[in-house]
C-alpha cells in the first residue's frame, strides 16, 4: 500500500486548503459549478458558522506519497440525533483522486472519529446536514446542478461501494419544460380553493425581512418535522440561509398562504444561479461580481427548494393554490425550465404534481450512504 497520511485541519491556512481541493477534482469538467470559497469557509469556520452552535465536526485532509489526495469532514448535529431520536452521525465534504486506498483512509478517519463520539452509525454525504446540500449524485451527469445541490465524478460510486457504505435513502430531481400554459383546471382550482377555504396569499415583502423570516421558521419547524432527515433550523442558521438568498430571491416566487391572517404554508422557488457562478470560478473578486451582474437576469431555469404546508391545513389544495400564483408569477422572467429537488422517493404528493401538472421527468438522482459502526 502507498503512503498515506491523514492530517487534521487545524489553521485558517488548512481550512482554504481544503475547501479549494476540488479544483483539483473537478480540473476540466464543464458541469461542476465552483463553489463560493468565501462562504464555504465562513460555513465550516466553527467560530462563525451557526452549525456549531449545536454539532461538532473535524475535517481530515489525505495525503498519498507527499500529494494533497483528498478530504473529508466527520460530524456530529446533536440536533439531528435529539430530533431523529437515532445515534447517527455524519460524513461529509468528501472528495478524492481515483484511488481506493486513499478513499479507504478517509471513511476510516470519519468512523473512528464518529465511533468516539458514541454514535453507532454513519450517514452520508452531508455537508454539513440536511439544512444543506447533501447526496451522492449517482445518476445524471449530463449536467451541472441546480443552485444548493452537489455534483461529483462517477468514480465516487465505486470507492463508497469498496469502503463498505451501503445504500441508505434516495433522493431526486425533477426537470420540467416551461413551454406550455398552465392548465385551466389548476387556475379554476386554485381559484376554488382560496375562496372556499378563506386563503390569502401574497410574496415575500422584503422590506420587513426579518419579520417574513419568522413566518418561515414558524411553517417550515412545523411542515418538515415528520420528514426524513428534518433537522430544526435554529435562529442563527436561518438568518444565515437568508443573507445568502436575500439578494437573490425573487419576491414573487416566495410565497405565503394565510389563514386568519397566521402563515400556514409557502413555496420558495428561486432563480438557478449556478448559470452564473459556474463562470465565477468562487471568487468575489471585481471581475466575479461583474459576471454576476452582467448574467443574472440571463438565467433560464429555476428551482422549487421548498413546499411546506403547517399540520392541520394539508390535504386542503393550498399547494396548488401555490405551485398556481408562483408559476404564474415565473412568466415575466422567461424561465425554459424548472427543477423540483430535493424530493424523496416517498413523497407521492410532490411527485405526482410534478408529473401530471407540469410534465416533469425525474433526470437525477442522488444516494444517501449510510454504515453501522
Amino acid at each position: 500500500m502507498s503512503n498515506i497520511e491523514i492530517r487534521k485541519v487545524t489553521t485558517k491556512r488548512d481550512l482554504k486548503k481544503f475547501v479549494t481541493f476540488p479544483w483539483k477534482i473537478y480540473k476540466g469538467d464543464k458541469n461542476w459549478v465552483p463553489p463560493i470559497i468565501s462562504e464555504k469557509i465562513k460555513l465550516l469556520d466553527k467560530e462563525k458558522s451557526p452549525f456549531f452552535d449545536h454539532g461538532d465536526a473535524e475535517l481530515f485532509m489525505a495525503y498519498k506519497d507527499g500529494k494533497f489526495s483528498g478530504t473529508i469532514a466527520a460530524i456530529r448535529d446533536d440536533n439531528f440525533i435529539k430530533h431523529s431520536k437515532t445515534n447517527s452521525g455524519y460524513f461529509g465534504f468528501f472528495e478524492s483522486i481515483n484511488d481506493e486506498d486513499v478513499s479507504e483512509a478517509l471513511f476510516k478517519t470519519a468512523e473512528d472519529w464518529n465511533r468516539k463520539q458514541g454514535l453507532t452509525d454513519m450517514i452520508g454525504p452531508m455537508n454539513p446536514s440536511t439544512n444543506d446540500e447533501c447526496g451522492l449524485l449517482i445518476e445524471g451527469f449530463d449536467s451541472p446542478p441546480v443552485l444548493m445541490m452537489t455534483y461529483n465524478p462517477k468514480y465516487y460510486i465505486k470507492l463508497y461501494k469498496k469502503c463498505g457504505i451501503t445504500n441508505y435513502k434516495e433522493l431526486f430531481a425533477l426537470l420540467a419544460k416551461l413551454d406550455f400554459d398552465i392548465p385551466p383546471k389548476l387556475e379554476r382550482v386554485a381559484k376554488k380553493i382560496k375562496e372556499r377555504n378563506k386563503i390569502e396569499t401574497r410574496g415575500v415583502d422584503l422590506k420587513n425581512f426579518k419579520r417574513e423570516l419568522g413566518y418561515i421558521k414558524e411553517v417550515y419547524n412545523n411542515a418538515w418535522s415528520d420528514n426524513w432527515g428534518f433537522v430544526p433550523m435554529t435562529d442563527r442558521e436561518m438568518d444565515m440561509v437568508a443573507d445568502g438568498l436575500k439578494d437573490l430571491v425573487k419576491p414573487e416566487l416566495v410565497r405565503f398562504a394565510f389563514v386568519d391572517g397566521k402563515p400556514v404554508a409557502f413555496i420558495l422557488i428561486v432563480p438557478d444561479y449556478n448559470e452564473v457562478f459556474i463562470k465565477m470560478n468562487g471568487r468575489l473578486s471585481p471581475l466575479g461580481i461583474l459576471t454576476f451582474l452582467l448574467n443574472r437576469n440571463k438565467i433560464k431555469k429555476a428551482r422549487v427548494i421548498l413546499l411546506g404546508i403547517r399540520e392541520g391545513y394539508r390535504k386542503q389544495g393550498i399547494d396548488s393554490v401555490l405551485f398556481y400564483e408562483s408559476f404564474q408569477a415565473s412568466k415575466k422572467y422567461k424561465y425554459e425550465y424548472v427543477e423540483f429537488s430535493w424530493v424523496l422517493e416517498e413523497n407521492v404528493l410532490i411527485h405526482r404534481t410534478a408529473e401530471k401538472v407540469f410534465g416533469a421527468k425525474k433526470y437525477k438522482t442522488y444516494r444517501i450512504y449510510g454504515k453501522k459502526l
